[in-house]
């Protein structure tokens, strides 16, 4: 199977990383839009836009099926993308609430972006399964990722966002941003200094999980990945290195950017 994945940038990557270790016989397209990067800030109507600009072009690129790894524009254009795609499109909260109503949690936290938040459908989901929920708008925290300052600003960010999860008996907390997981040492070292033992969900590891279920063994058993092709709004020598160490491999890039207006460049 040929298996589309795109994100507002970096994130998505760590959903395609978990694909490509546990689903290797597929091939698989990648389109991280570097050029319009945060998605998490805009309004509705621009995630709407971007998002099935992308979907058309990865399914133009003759995809079987779109992931859709980043939370934000599941939150915000999943009707969108399903109406109009001609192929299955999954996204990663719907996997990721029901692997956190399987562990039997009662009060969790979600950190994300502004417009996942604001869009309540963490919230909502989770509710439906009787838990109680604690969401936190990290606007930060994809810039600092994608510029790469992973130091003293990102600390402080940490400390403004993830404080609101201590001392309120939150027993997980969804990393409801797929950027979120390149962060996850300094996260979790964060909530253990303060003594909580929390656990930090993974949307990208319960999301293929849930390809894994409904695709063929041939794909899962095969010794390594047939192909994979990376798309970049944009593409430069530290976007290209920060994708090879969050793949554990070279990644090189070809450039295909959507102008901020919607035409194709």
């Amino acid at each position: 199977m040929k298996i589309g994945v795109f994100d507002s940038g970096s994130g998505g990557l760590t959903v395609l990383r978990e694909l490509e270790k546990t689903l290797p016989g597929n091939e698989y397209v990648y389109f991280g839009d570097f050029l319009r990067v945060p998605y998490g800030d805009k309004p509705r109507e621009k995630i709407v836009q971007y998002s099935t600009e992308i979907a058309r072009f990865l399914e133009d690129q003759g995809v079987e099926m779109i992931v859709v790894a980043c939370n934000t524009v599941v939150a915000n254009a999943m009707d969108e993308l399903k109406a109009m795609c001609n192929v299955p499109v999954v996204g990663v909260i719907d996997p990721t609430i029901e692997y956190v109503a399987k562990q039997g949690y009662s009060n969790v936290g979600v950190a994300a972006t502004a417009a996942t938040v604001n869009s309540e459908v963490y919230k909502k989901g989770l509710a439906g399964h009787g838990i109680d929920s604690t969401s936190v708008a990290c606007s930060d925290f994809v810039s600092l990722i994608e510029a790469n300052k992973l130091e003293k600003e990102l600390d402080i960010s940490i400390e403004r966002y993830f404080g609101n999860f201590v001392g309120k008996d939150i027993q997980a907390v969804v990393l409801g941003c797929t950027h979120y997981p390149i962060i996850r040492e300094k996260l979790q070292n964060y909530l253990n200094k303060k003594g909580e033992k929390i656990e930090l969900v993974d949307p990208a590891i319960h999301t293929v999980n849930h390809i894994a279920e409904i695709t063929s063994e041939d794909e899962k058993q095969s010794e390594s990945v047939k192909k994979t092709k990376f798309w970049f709004g944009k593409v430069d020598e530290s976007l290209l290195k920060r994708a090879s160490e969050i793949m554990g491999k070279t990644v090189d890039a070809s450039r295909h950017s959507f102008e901020m207006d919607g035409t194709i460049k």
